[in-house]
């Protein structure tokens, strides 16, 4: 569970209303990543696993989009 919601290996697929997303009808939904921390580490923690989501996010990147043209 993350903030109430069931998570799998540290992803929520569902959303709550207001969330900032593509509107509801539009296909194919869009890749959509939104990083979260937890209130109470001291900020320069919170900083450092920033740094390092984004940086692991971009390296896989590329075997991301290339997972679905088979590529």
């Amino acid at each position: 569970m993350i903030d109430g919601f069931n998570a799998r290996n540290g992803i929520i697929r569902e959303g709550y209303e207001g969330i900032l997303s593509a509107p509801p009808k539009v296909r194919p939904r869009p890749f959509e990543i939104i990083l979260e921390t937890p209130a109470t580490p001291p900020e320069y923690l919170k900083e450092l696993a920033f740094v390092a989501a984004l940086q692991t996010i971009l390296l896989e990147y590329n075997k991301f989009i290339a997972y679905a043209p088979n590529l």
